[in-house]
């Protein structure tokens, strides 16, 4: 959904919503989008190549748990774009302050599942020793934990909107409504930021531990852990820091550069997620594979379809020929 330029919306009211984003807020604005909607796109398919498959043999459940809220995080996001919204200063109540609610909750929510992801890799190749029961119960845990976060932390700020509607606003040059209680939005950064360090901490534990070991396992041939997982998950992380750093520092500082900065690279979230935990040879063996039988079954199509036009066209002849000898 792009927003037209020459809409009755872009009048002088409007675009002093984005008078930061320079002379043409909606290009800035629709590029955004654009690439928001690409990421959705790639992770759908990084989902469905996971679920269907037979080349990727194994994935984490807590892998498939993190693309899940990262694509369901990335919709909240343009809830004023989807609706026809996004140059109202003042949105429905009701609009706004579910967008409030939902992105702060999976905000949480992502920042537990990265989490989630560190413990899930130190356990799988043993850095943390569990038994077969405690390992079991574990994944259990982990995958539900982003949901019971994100319960209380959406639920709060949507009761606390619905009886303090004055707070919950759709300010300018930003593309979402936010809540303006210091207090609820301080806490949320701080658990935020608490669990990115905790995941920076253990894939950095991790990443090391598997550098120490890595030949001493292969001398005694045991499963060796897996550095580009490790890695792939603190190059997320760092993402994450990084996402949150610039998104204190809008609230802080009033720059329109930093406002840009974050808008691009929360619209890149999704994309920058499906290629982080996409770029994998199996992943690719996948799609070629679903390319190459694409491929045959058109040209078998294609071959079918002129086999059966070559037949009708001699069963024509054959009739042509027919009609010429009766009537002779």
């Amino acid at each position: 959904m792009y927003l037209p330029r020459e809409s009755a919306e872009h009048d002088a009211a409007s675009l002093d919503m984005y008078n930061g984003f320079g002379g043409d807020p909606a290009r800035l604005i629709n590029a955004a989008f654009a690439l928001n909607t690409i990421g959705q796109f790639a992770l759908l398919v990084l989902l469905a190549t996971l679920l269907l498959s037979r080349a990727v043999y194994h994935y984490s459940s807590v892998m498939f748990n993190l693309l899940l809220i990262c694509l369901a995080g990335s919709v909240p996001q343009y809830f004023l774009m989807y609706a026809g919204e996004i140059y109202n200063p003042l949105p429905p109540l009701g609009l706004c302050a579910s967008q409030a609610a939902l992105i702060d909750g999976l905000q949480c929510a992502f920042a537990v599942v990265a989490l989630c992801l560190a413990i899930a890799y130190m356990v799988e190749f043993q850095i943390v020793s569990l038994t077969a029961m405690q390992t079991k119960y574990l994944q259990r845990a982990l995958v539900a934990l982003p949901y019971l976060t994100f319960l209380p932390f959406s639920s709060g700020v949507a009761i606390f909107g619905a009886s303090h509607p004055e707070q919950v606003r759709h300010m300018p040059n930003d593309l979402t409504c936010i809540l303006h209680n210091r207090t609820l939005i301080t806490a949320t950064r701080v658990v935020i930021a608490t669990l990115v360090t905790l995941t920076l901490s253990l894939t950095t534990f991790a990443i090391l531990h598997t550098l120490t070991t890595r030949e001493r396992l292969y001398r005694k041939r045991l499963t060796v852990p897996s550095f580009s997982e490790a890695v792939r998950i603190a190059v997320f992380a760092l993402f994450q820091a990084h996402l949150l750093t610039l998104d204190i520092l809008r609230s802080y500082i009033q720059s329109d550069s930093v406002r840009v900065a974050y808008m691009i690279l929360q619209a890149l979230v999704p994309l920058i997620t499906a290629l982080n935990f996409g770029s994998k040879a199996e992943c690719y063996q996948a799609w070629k594979g679903a390319a190459i039988g694409l491929t045959n079954k058109f040209h078998k199509r294609s071959c079918h379809q002129s086999a059966a036009r070559d037949v009708q066209r001699e069963m024509r002849i054959n009739v042509d020929k027919s009609v010429c000898v009766v009537v002779d």
